[in-house]
């Protein structure tokens, strides 16, 4: 359980959930949040933007968003708290693979079943992910980190201003992307 102050960047980290990403080879393994509340703490079903469950829950819970597959790990995630006057009105992953090339793009299902794992066939929210053999061989640090920034108003009608933090601000293609996507567009071509 992790607390965070209102109106203040943070970043938490999951120690030990490297190793949980490592032992893992079958199914993904997602992360979701949840505000202190008494009812079901499970991730919000996110398959219809109007959907009951959106209608009732977005206030206290987050879409799912995944962490690792059998061959990726996304060790940096941004989490942004949606204010109104002061109340969390949502949560919002904001991730993107801007700065990653395709391969290295996870795609999150909008919705988990917890019980048997499965997941909705419709994705969203990409976030970058590292290839989890160099969490082993290159002594990567794949721990979840989770960067947590705030947007909306206060109480006093104040606007938030750490959103301006978040990575979306600061993504960007790099040289090794750039490599990637070319190089995969090339093999689509030349393999018809």
């Amino acid at each position: 359980v992790f607390r965070v102050k209102v109106e203040e960047y943070a970043e938490l980290k999951l120690q030990g959930s490297q190793a949980r990403a490592i032992d893992n080879q079958t199914l993904p393994i997602y992360t979701w949040v949840a505000a202190s509340h008494k009812e079901s703490a499970a991730p919000l079903d996110c398959t219809s933007s109007d959907g009951d469950d959106v209608r009732l829950r977005k206030s206290r819970v987050s879409c799912p968003q995944v962490y690792a597959t059998s061959t990726h790990v996304a060790h940096l995630l941004n989490l942004v708290i949606n204010m109104r006057d002061g109340a969390i009105s949502s949560f919002a992953w904001d991730n993107g693979c801007r700065g990653c090339g395709p391969d290295s793009c996870l795609e999150s299902s909008k919705s988990l079943d917890l019980l048997t794992g499965k997941h909705s066939p419709e994705m969203f929210s990409p976030a970058c992910g590292a290839e989890l053999t160099g969490c082993t061989s290159n002594g990567l640090a794949c721990d979840m980190k989770i960067l947590v920034t705030w947007a909306g108003t206060d109480r006093d009608g104040r606007h938030a201003t750490s959103a301006g933090m978040r990575l979306s601000k600061f993504s960007g293609f790099t040289l090794a992307s750039l490599y990637e996507k070319a190089n995969s567009q090339y093999q689509a071509v030349t393999s018809r």
